[in-house]
């Protein structure tokens, strides 16, 4: 239910919903934890790149491609603290 409710307000453009998201890290769902970290990109600070920070180096979900292994909510939260860093 949170996570519908999440894509819910990433689709509104809601812009107070950070600490939701942020509290959406702590999720054991991969889809919720790499939706929170898009929106974190979008409309976090630095604050939030703590947590971001241990996802984007230990979360263990991965898409298999040809022989290679995507860690794909890792890759998200790369990118968003890379988009955090870059509007400060």
């Amino acid at each position: 239910g949170r996570a519908s409710f999440g894509r819910y307000l990433i689709a509104a453009k809601c812009p107070k919903a950070s600490s939701f998201f942020y509290d959406q890290l702590l999720s054991r769902d991969p889809t919720t934890k790499a939706n929170a970290c898009y929106y974190l990109g979008e409309y976090g600070n630095k604050k939030h790149i703590r947590r971001m920070k241990i996802i984007s180096t230990t979360d263990a979900a991965y898409k298999i491609r040809g022989l290679t292994r995507i860690y794909w909510v890792r890759d998200s939260c790369k990118q968003a603290i890379g988009r955090i860093r870059l509007r400060q």
